[in-house]
C-alpha cells in the first residue's frame, strides 16, 4: 500500500463480472478502515483489463479518493489517474490478499465458488530453441499465466523436452505438456509437468505410468467418435486412481484456443471442462490464453468461451442429476 500521512476514506475497487461476488464477499468480511465501492467493468475476467482500457471506461464516484485495480492488469496506472483525477494503485494479484494489503488478515483460501487459472501454450515447442521457449514462458508468466503449456508437434522429435520442463520448473513455473505421444508424456511428467493434455482411448494406458506422480490428465473424446468415449475413458482413469479433467471439444479447436479454469465445488471428483461441457462438473473451464494479439480480440474470445461454459454448465448439471437418479 502506498505510504501516506492518512489512509483513504473511500476506496473504489475495479473488477470484472466473474470476480465481483468474491470481491464483495472479501470486502464485506475484511472490516477495512474505510468505505468501499465496487466498479464492475464490462468484462468477464478482470485480469485481462489494461490500464488504457480502464481509463477509457471508468467513471468513479466523486467522493472516492483511491481507486484500486487488479494486480494482474497491465499498463501504467498514471493513465487512469490522469483521466479520473484520483490516486490509483495496483492491488495484489490475488483478491484474497486485499485485507493484508491494507493491514488486515488475509481472507480464507476458500473465498467463493469461482477461481481462475490461465494456462498459456507455447505452440510447436520442438521447433524452438530452448532459449526461445524460456523467453516465451517468462513473457506468459509475467502476463499473468499460471501454467506454461509446452506444445509438442506430432511427428517431430523433441529430445530436449525433459530438459525444457526441468528448467521451467526449477524457475518456479508450473508446467503442462500438450501431446498424445506416450513417451513425451512420460518424459514431461518425470521432469515435473503437472498436467497432461491430452489422453483418450488411443493412449490411455500411459496414464497408468503416471500413478503416484501427482500429475493430472485431460481426457478428450476419441477421434471421430461419440462423446460417450469420454465417459469410458474417465471411468477407466477413476478405477486406476488417476486424477483427470474433462475436455469434450464440442466447439472444435477455435473455442479451445487457450487454457483457463473456473472451479466450482459440487458433488463428484475434480473435473475441468475446457470451453464447453461437463458431466458431474467440478471444474468449469474457459480457455483464456495470453496471446500477443490485441486486448479486444482476446476479450472477445474469452467472452465467447464464457458463453459456452454457461450453456454447457446447464447441460452438465442435467447429466449430474441423471447420474444421481441412477444411484451413481
Amino acid at each position: 500500500m502506498t505510504d501516506g500521512a492518512a489512509g483513504p476514506a473511500r476506496v473504489l475497487f475495479v473488477t470484472g463480472k466473474l470476480a465481483e461476488p468474491a470481491l464483495r464477499r472479501v470486502l464485506a468480511e475484511a472490516h477495512l478502515p474505510f468505505e468501499t465501492d465496487v466498479a464492475v467493468m464490462r468484462i468477464t475476467v478482470a485480469a485481462l483489463m489494461t490500464t488504457e482500457w480502464i481509463a477509457r471506461l471508468l467513471e468513479p464516484p466523486s467522493h472516492v479518493d483511491l481507486v484500486m485495480i487488479p494486480g494482474l492488469c497491465e499498463g501504467d496506472v498514471g493513465l487512469i489517474e490522469n483521466k479520473v483525477g484520483v490516486r490509483v494503485e495496483r492491488g495484489p494479484k490475488d483478491l484474497r490478499e486485499i485485507p493484508r494489503y491494507f493491514g488486515r488478515a488475509a481472507a480464507a483460501r476458500d473465498y467463493g465458488a469461482w477461481d481462475i487459472e490461465i494456462l498459456a501454450e507455447i505452440n510447436n515447442a520442438p521447433r524452438l530453441a530452448s532459449e526461445q521457449i524460456r523467453t516465451a514462458a517468462e513473457y506468459y508468466r509475467s502476463s499473468g499465466a499460471d501454467i506454461i503449456d509446452i506444445g509438442c508437434t506430432p511427428g517431430t522429435a523433441f529430445p530436449e523436452l525433459g530438459a525444457v520442463v526441468r528448467d521451467l520448473v526449477a524457475s518456479g513455473m508450473r508446467v503442462s505438456v500438450d501431446t498424445f505421444n506416450p513417451q513425451e508424456i512420460r518424459t514431461a511428467v518425470e521432469a515435473g509437468a503437472e498436467l497432461v493434455l491430452s489422453v483418450n482411448g488411443s493412449n490411455l494406458d500411459v496414464a497408468k505410468d503416471l500413478a503416484g506422480s501427482g500429475a493430472r490428465v485431460v481426457v478428450v473424446p476419441d477421434l471421430a467418435a461419440p462423446l460417450d468415449t469420454l465417459d469410458r475413458s474417465a471411468e477407466t482413469l477413476a478405477k486406476w486412481g488417476i486424477p483427470y479433467l474433462l475436455d469434450p471439444r464440442l466447439q472444435g479447436g477455435a473455442s479451445l484456443a487457450a487454457e483457463g479454469a473456473q472451479r466450482r465445488d459440487v458433488h463428484g471428483p475434480p473435473f475441468r471442462v475446457s470451453g464447453t461441457y461437463g458431466s458431474r462438473i467440478g471444474d468449469l473451464g474457459i480457455r483464456a490464453e495470453r496471446f500477443a494479439d490485441s486486448g479486444d480480440q482476446l476479450r472477445d474470445r474469452v467472452r465467447a468461451a464464457r458463453r459456452d461454459v454457461e450453456h454447457l454448465a446447464r447441460a452438465g448439471r442435467a447429466l449430474r442429476d441423471r447420474d444421481h437418479r441412477r444411484g451413481d
